[in-house]
């Protein structure tokens, strides 16, 4: 069983090599006796700074060979190779370089002088060393850093079958298609999973720096959407599946006001924004009649905006409204309420209050925006009261002086 302990004891493991490694990258660097250690970001400076006075016993010879090495790609670079020298008479320092790209001197009285070193973290690096070699060849490693470079994990790339993807992606019903996403752990190492539509993970398989997942999808089914992500990623990638499919209406009954807008606004699942047809048809006395229906929005989420007007003759009632696209059609009922006769029992309703009102449209709205989800045409007065419940009086009020 694999328990917190095995855990633990697996991540000291692992950190333990980890360090290992780096000691023997640091040491084919030629570069022995670590005496600091550093956590760096990648992109920053590491800033180095020494001062030499020989004024404190120091048992060193001018001149002086300084020189700022370092260790990247497992190799020795030499940055800084300057010489100093003293003028016996009045013990000023000079410097002269032959080698020096990140090196600043600083001299001060009776010979001291400071050395200032910024140099740039990148993730090749792994160590810096400050040395000093006199004139009798007696060396002394002045600073000696271990660097641990931190950079951030992300996601390098998301594909389907292959192919790079990052957004949406269309498949046939119940085509199986191959997911993988490869990452970067980034330092320190972060986990990366795939996720479904809940943010749940998914039963994948897994190597060194990627994953990969089998999907299929049917029409019947919600659709899949699969993100990959990791913790503390910087970028992470998802694609979200469109099935080749008929278009379905998210609800199957739609109460609706014909005179309160020219517009209808219904929910619709679809792989394409693309409309074949449109048509509404009376479920009381079977009048067909061709509408102007859009599909808008970002698939597979779209929304259906159906344009009616005064020359349409839309009674009040329930009608079917049928959506074709290329790979079939879809239906749902809109039950149609006239928007004058809500305002008829608004009327009703309200002739015994009193408050000012700035608009009998707006009231209507309102109760609209309440009734429409349980009215009945038959049953309209009894719903506008029942919506009056539903609303604060005081908004009431609000309307009442104009009706």
């Amino acid at each position: 069983m694999f328990t917190m302990s095995s855990f633990k004891n697996a991540h000291y493991l692992s950190l333990l090599v980890f360090l290992t490694l780096k000691e023997i990258l640091v040491s084919a660097c030629w570069i022995t006796n670590v005496s600091e250690t550093w956590y760096k970001k990648e992109r920053d400076f590491a800033n180095i700074s020494y001062t030499f006075d020989p004024m404190k016993g120091s048992q060193f010879l001018f001149p002086l060979n300084v020189k700022f090495e370092v260790c990247e790609n497992n190799n020795t670079e030499l940055k800084c190779n300057c010489i100093a020298s003293r003028q016996s008479e009045n013990m000023n320092v000079s410097i002269r370089c032959t080698t020096n790209k990140f090196c600043m001197f600083n001299f001060e009285s009776l010979g001291s002088f400071e050395i200032r070193i910024s140099y740039p973290i990148s993730r090749p690096l792994s160590a810096l060393q400050l040395s000093l070699r006199d004139s009798k060849s007696k060396q002394e490693t002045l600073k000696m850093i271990y660097l641990e470079v931190l950079y951030p994990p992300k996601v390098i790339l998301l594909t389907v079958d292959g192919r790079e993807v990052n957004g949406h992606h269309l498949i046939t019903e119940g085509q199986k298609v191959n997911i993988s996403c490869s990452f970067e752990k980034g330092n320190p190492p972060a986990s990366f999973y795939l996720l479904d539509n809940n943010s749940q993970r998914l039963n994948t398989t897994a190597a060194e720096n990627y994953l990969n997942y089998t999907l299929s999808a049917q029409c019947s089914s919600p659709w899949s959407s699969v993100r990959c992500e990791g913790n503390g990623s910087e970028q992470n990638k998802s694609v979200s599946f469109a099935v080749a499919c008929p278009p379905q209406f998210t609800n199957k009954v739609n109460k609706i006001s014909v005179e309160a807008s020219n517009e209808v606004r219904l929910p619709v699942k679809a792989h394409t924004t693309h409309v074949t047809a449109c048509y509404l048809e009376s479920l009381h006395d079977e009048s067909f009649k061709d509408v102007n229906c859009t599909l808008t929005g970002h698939v597979p989420d779209l929304v259906l905006n159906l344009q009616l007007s005064k020359r349409d003759s839309i009674t009040e009632g329930n009608w079917t409204l049928t959506l074709l696209n290329e790979e079939g059609s879809a239906n749902t009922t809109l039950s149609i309420i006239q928007y004058s006769r809500i305002r008829q029992s608004i009327r009703m309703l309200t002739t015994t209050f009193t408050c000012d009102s700035p608009s009998l449209d707006d009231l209507i709205i309102a109760v609209v925006s309440v009734t429409s989800a349980n009215c009945d045409s038959s049953v309209l007065h009894q719903c506008v009261f029942l919506a009056f419940l539903h609303l604060q009086k005081n908004i009431l009020c609000k309307y009442q002086g104009k009706l």
